[in-house]
């Protein structure tokens, strides 16, 4: 093995050649662990990554935790809870990760420096709904995110989860307002109060099929029926 050129150059130095290497192979050793194969300066830099961070519109808080099961981020701003809204998700290498949309609030006309418990149950939700589309995730479950609100109010909820979702991912809606949702489904599902599946497959496919909509569908199916 060729000797570094530290050694190379001072001969005062190769007695100790042994040992000036060995404490070389251990700090380049323990860099490579510490920055997972990134340069050191970039590791060293990390500040700027982790935390909290405002990049545009949105906050971004990131957490470096591959041991852990779950991250949650507990304040004020939801009583000091564990909240879903409020957890962030692993993206890769143990970062974890939330965004938060400023924008979608200013729309929504929720003041940023308000408190959760402050907000009205309808306010709440439609700050749930900002934490849940302003994550990267590959699937999204929405329980009847246009339900309670008034029809303004529904047509930015549903701009909102087109315009925000990762376009890789699935997005599942539960909702009866199908004339709503109509417009943004790809894919629909017809199911019992049971669960059992009634309808389903491509929604342009079924309406050239039948020459109805899905809404009048949906009202064929389950008018006056008790038995669903």
């Amino acid at each position: 093995m060729k000797s570094l050129k530290l050694i190379q150059s001072d001969s005062y130095l190769q007695p100790f050649a042994e040992a000036i290497e060995g404490r070389y192979n251990y700090a380049l050793q323990r860099e490579k662990e510490l920055t997972s194969g990134v340069k050191l300066s970039d590791w060293a830099n990390g500040h700027m990554y982790y935390g909290l961070h405002k990049v545009g519109k949105k906050w971004i808080i990131r957490e470096w935790a591959p041991n852990a099961t779950a991250i949650y981020l507990v304040g004020d701003c939801n009583g000091w809870q564990k909240d879903e809204a409020y957890r962030l998700q692993p993206v890769e290498n143990g970062v974890w990760e939330a965004t938060f949309a400023e924008e979608m609030l200013e729309h929504l006309g929720i003041p940023g420096s308000q408190r959760i418990r402050q907000m009205s149950k309808g306010t709440r939700e439609k700050v749930q709904l900002i934490a849940t589309m302003s994550r990267r995730a590959k699937l999204y479950l929405l329980d009847e995110p246009i339900g309670g609100v008034d029809p303004a109010a529904r047509d930015y909820i549903l701009n909102t989860i087109i315009n925000n979702y990762d376009p890789q991912a699935t997005v599942i809606i539960s909702t009866h307002l199908i004339a709503d949702v109509e417009q943004v489904l790809d894919d629909f599902m017809f199911l019992t109060y049971g669960g059992n599946i009634i309808s389903a497959g491509n929604a342009e496919q079924i309406r050239q099929n039948t020459g109805k909509s899905l809404d009048a569908l949906f009202r064929e199916v389950f008018k006056c029926s008790k038995s669903y």
